[in-house]
């Protein structure tokens, strides 16, 4: 071969300085499924095997005299080159992997072992390269990565990759005085959503929400799906409050949108705790832990806003976690408690009916508002339980009530979604009327706006059957969600109860004085009758008896009281129609 004769070795003198049989020894080479590569010293190619020319796609003559790295792809880091040349100029051997490209340009990843030679003279050395392609299994462990470290749903980075992310930017500020925030975020209320829509239209809201969220955070911070509704944000070399603040308002700004589902609009909020390293924890878990308390401490304060991570938080953590452990305990123990207030007759100054409330009268703490601990039990799977009994208990006081003269009493119950949307609520509702004797038409029930419109084709279904049993329907806290006044024609209920806000906080002459008349007329020639909450004092009272309200409830008239006071002041407003 001539073009061989122009290189100092061939592959026999090769395979003499080796004390092999060249013919025995080139045809196990052959039949190799390792490529085998072979240069003189001045690293010029002199043998190739067939597992080479595969692999690479060049023929032996087309590499013949050429430098092994001219298939390289320039992708082999330097740092890998340098500590090859070190073991072979100091071991005479190195093993690693290498990036290189075939004739047809595409990109391989080879597993190389390479032998140094040494003969003397230095001209009668060579190199052996015996060559692997990993390229699937590299691939393979590459999805692998992925996939551990990232969300499968979403893509964005997991728990895992988050915390990894955390800790590597921790160790980088140690010592050079610069801050790390964390956001915990939690979706308000996202369970209904599965409830109401099925987890597979749940989990297009997360994609969606992710979406939002990653093109809001992207230039500001790191984002990771933690678990379930909640993702982690790691703003990095933030050293004010305020810095932040910017981010959270981008936050609440992608979410402010709703997200159509089965051809309705979704609203979702977000609850958001944050915590500071170094002030708040010099660890993950102690950042992360800080902020989830000021997450729930968000939540506790009425979702859809932020928290800043303080010290009291955990006693009050603490505090939440033993009261979710006694809620049972207080169903078994009887510590629960139905409070009454009034509803009056707008016209004719008399009581029309009652609101029932749930209170708790724990054994330590005394009488426990609803707002401490229903939020608890919606979260432990409580509240369902809790609505029922006071449904049940509310019926059955109030047809004694009217059975001692008060004929004319009703009866509103507050249901949460999780007992309105329960497959039993009817059934429920049928079963402690005729247990109790009340007719239905002395029965109110009151849903929200938001719950209304979180499935709104079942729950206009169910309300008119509940209307068909002679059930009232009225609508709570009108005006504080998300819908409009003209969605109000689509809820078949029969009242209207406007959100206490616009009374309490109006001085009879403002706009919200103006949106309780607007509301009331439109109610009106819909032929709904309305309630107005939130009467505090006389000028309310006048307000809402001006504007043609039918029903008035508040603290002019009296605060929640247990059933025995309550029945002494029907009684006692019978008696004088004070009002």
């Amino acid at each position: 071969m001539k073009q061989g004769q122009s290189l100092h070795l061939n592959k026999e003198k090769i395979f003499k300085e080796l004390s092999f049989d060249s013919e025995n020894i080139w045809r196990i080479f052959s039949h190799m499924n390792d490529g085998l590569v072979i240069t003189d010293y001045k690293q010029r190619i002199i043998m190739v095997n067939p597992a080479y020319e595969k692999m690479t796609g060049y023929t032996y003559e087309e590499v013949y005299g050429k430098n092994p790295k001219f298939i390289s792809s320039g992708k082999t880091s330097r740092e890998a080159i340098v500590d090859m040349w070190d073991h072979l100029n100091t071991k005479g051997t190195w093993t690693g992997e290498l990036f290189n490209k075939r004739k047809d340009e595409e990109e391989f990843c080879s597993f190389m072992t390479v032998t140094y030679v040494k003969k003397e003279p230095e001209s009668d050395s060579f190199f052996i390269g015996i060559m692997r392609d990993i390229t699937e299994r590299k691939k393979a462990e590459e999805e692998a990565s992925y996939l551990a470290h990232h969300d499968s749903l979403t893509g964005l980075p997991n728990r895992m990759a988050f915390e990894q992310m955390v800790e590597e930017a921790i160790g980088d500020r140690q010592g050079k005085g610069t801050k790390l925030g964390i956001l915990f975020l939690d979706l308000d209320r996202f369970k209904r959503v599965n409830d109401s829509f099925g987890h597979q239209r749940g989990d297009v809201l997360l994609q969606e929400v992710s979406r939002r969220l990653y093109a809001a955070v992207k230039d500001h911070g790191k984002i990771s799906r933690f678990g379930g509704d909640e993702f982690t944000i790691l703003v990095e070399d933030t050293e004010e409050k305020e810095e932040t603040a910017v981010l959270l308002s981008k936050i609440f700004d992608s979410l402010r949108a709703p997200v159509r589902l089965e051809g309705q609009n979704v609203y979702l909020t977000t609850s958001i705790g944050v915590s500071f390293y170094p002030d708040h924890g010099e660890s993950v878990e102690e950042l992360l832990k800080n902020a989830d308390f000021a997450m729930y401490q968000t939540k506790d304060e009425g979702r859809n806003n932020f928290s800043y991570y303080h010290e009291a938080m955990k006693d009050h953590s603490m505090e939440q976690f033993k009261l979710s452990n006694q809620l049972q305990e207080a169903l078994e123990a009887e510590q629960l408690e139905v409070y009454y207030q009034l509803q009056m007759d707008v016209l004719s100054g008399e009581p029309h009916g009652v609101e029932a409330l749930i209170r708790w009268n724990h054994p330590e703490k005394g009488t426990l508002s609803p707002a401490l601990f229903l939020p608890l039990a919606e979260e432990n799977g409580y509240l369902h339980e809790f609505d029922e009994w006071v449904l049940r208990k509310a019926c059955i006081q109030v047809k004694n009530w009217q059975m001692e003269g008060f004929s004319d009493l009703s009866v509103s119950v507050n249901v949460s979604p999780p007992f309105f949307e329960s497959d039993h609520f009817e059934t429920i509702v049928s079963s402690a009327l005729r247990e109790s004797g009340l007719s239905p038409e002395c029965l109110c029930i009151e849903i929200t706006e938001n719950n209304a419109i979180a499935n709104l084709k079942e729950s206009i279904r169910r309300i008119r059957r509940l209307k068909h049993k002679g059930v009232k329907v009225s609508l709570d806290d009108f005006g504080k969600g998300y819908s409009s006044l003209t969605q109000l024609k689509q809820f078949p209920v029969d009242i209207v109860k406007i959100d206490q806000s616009f009374v309490s906080q109006s001085n009879g002459h403002d706009e919200n004085a103006a949106i309780v008349k607007m509301v009331i007329e439109i109610a009106k020639m819909m032929k709904l009758r309305v309630t107005c909450e939130g009467i505090e004092t006389l000028e309310h009272y006048d307000l809402v008896k001006k504007q043609g309200c039918d029903f008035a409830q508040g603290y002019y008239f009296n605060r929640p009281v247990n059933s025995k006071e309550c029945r002494e002041l029907l009684a006692y407003m019978n008696n004088t129609k004070q009002f």
